[in-house]
């Protein structure tokens, strides 16, 4: 939500009326406006101050601020894989024109293209007999609002093949 905190510096010993978008908001002498925009695109709100003297003389000022629309992020990881190659992941925003961060805390964890919407992740190997969960996260930014998610993949330990053959018999041999 935007906070606006509105100051008036009109001429002293009258009564006020501030308007929001023409309906009568508040007539405090400084009100906080906070503005929230659900939508997918900018929205200007208007923002009217009537002053009245006690003679009943009136004077008025309009402005306007903009509102911008709060991104939301929304990408998917698959819950738990094997190890492979690379995870291709695909973001997307609410808001047309919006940045995109991607980032990791957990050690080894390589993302390709951080700024772009679509990007591949690489997992460090893991034969460890556990599985791992990674948290890779999100920065959706536009117009200096920003939002932030996170999701986990858990990576399967890798069972590890072995067998052993005898170096060398004469034959026929079972094996």
């Amino acid at each position: 939500p935007l906070r606006v905190f509105a100051y008036d510096s009109s001429s002293t010993g009258v009564s006020h009326a501030w308007y929001v978008n023409d309906v009568l908001f508040s007539t405090v002498q400084n009100p906080i406006f906070l503005f929230t925009n659900t939508g997918t695109t900018d929205s200007t709100v208007s923002i009217k101050l009537v002053i009245s003297a006690s003679s009943g003389c009136q004077d008025s000022i309009v402005d306007s601020v903009v509102v911008y629309p709060q991104p939301v992020g929304s990408f998917s990881l698959p819950t738990n894989i094997c190890e492979t190659d690379s995870i291709p992941i695909t973001a997307s925003s609410s808001v047309a024109g919006s940045s995109f961060q991607w980032f990791s805390a957990s050690s080894g964890v390589f993302i390709y293209n951080v700024n772009s919407p679509n990007t591949l992740v690489d997992f460090p190997p893991n034969q460890t007999g556990f599985d791992s969960t990674y948290t890779i996260g999100l920065a959706v930014s536009a117009n200096g609002c920003t939002d932030t998610l996170y999701n986990n993949i858990t990576i399967s330990s890798r069972p590890i093949a072995r067998f052993n053959l005898p170096p060398a018999e004469c034959g026929p041999t079972i094996i």
